[in-house]
């Protein structure tokens, strides 16, 4: 998929000590035509994910478009089907590096934090009020009406996932960015869709349920 993309990656990965599994962000060109060129102006920023395949079982599944990189592919597809926000998948590819055969997905990279990192921001300016970094939507996590539309904007994607017959395994803060945050409105974008499964019933309250525990739970630790 995206094989004119595939050919633009140009990945550096460091076996000794590696582990299974590294995101990278990096700048790929627009075109194929300035795939050879030296990155510059005309380039955009993607977040790639690069996964070691380390068994047997692991090469096989990818074989049979089962690996993670292609499960995450169609799951962000059905979501922005569903109109789910999600970082939009660019292109898709395998190679042997010194690492050995890596399967890489490059996403489009999305600005802003993580709502793990804005739960940590909101809760650092409530202990010392006038402490939030500085850059959007970072700035705005210190007014309490910007903080009740980010909740509301995380709630209405919950409730997206069940009415478009959609479930997310994995729906923890650290997998969410937060893309705006202001007097406008809040949004959510999912960055890894790998746990995303089909829910049998539209609605769901049990599988609304289990993601609003998934969003509670780490942010505890």
């Amino acid at each position: 998929r995206g094989r004119a993309g595939a050919r633009a990656l140009k990945v550096e990965l460091d076996a000794s000590g590696a582990p299974e599994s590294w995101v990278i962000r990096r700048a790929m060109p627009n075109s194929e035509q300035e795939a050879d060129n030296p990155v510059g102006a005309g380039a955009r920023e993607v977040v790639i994910k690069a996964r070691r395949l380390t068994s047997s079982f692991a090469a096989l599944k990818e074989a049979l478009g089962f690996g993670r990189a292609d499960r995450h592919w169609r799951s962000a597809a059905a979501l922005a089907v569903g109109r789910v926000g999600v970082a939009r998948p660019l292109c898709m590819a395998r190679a042997w590096t010194d690492a050995g055969r890596v399967e890489l997905l490059a996403l489009e990279a999305l600005d802003g934090p993580t709502l793990l990192e804005a739960l940590a921001e909101i809760h650092r300016w409530e202990r010392t009020p006038g402490s939030a970094t500085d850059g959007p939507p970072a700035q705005c996590l210190g007014d309490v009406r910007a903080q009740h539309r980010l909740v509301d904007a995380v709630v209405d994607q919950v409730l997206a996932l069940p009415a478009a017959w959609l479930f997310n395994r994995d729906h923890k803060p650290s997998n969410l960015i937060v893309t705006q945050a202001g007097p406008m409105g809040a949004r959510v974008a999912m960055i890894d869709c790998v746990g995303v499964r089909p829910a049998w019933r539209p609605g769901d309250e049990r599988l609304v349920e289990r993601m609003l525990f998934s969003l509670v739970v780490e942010p505890r630790g």
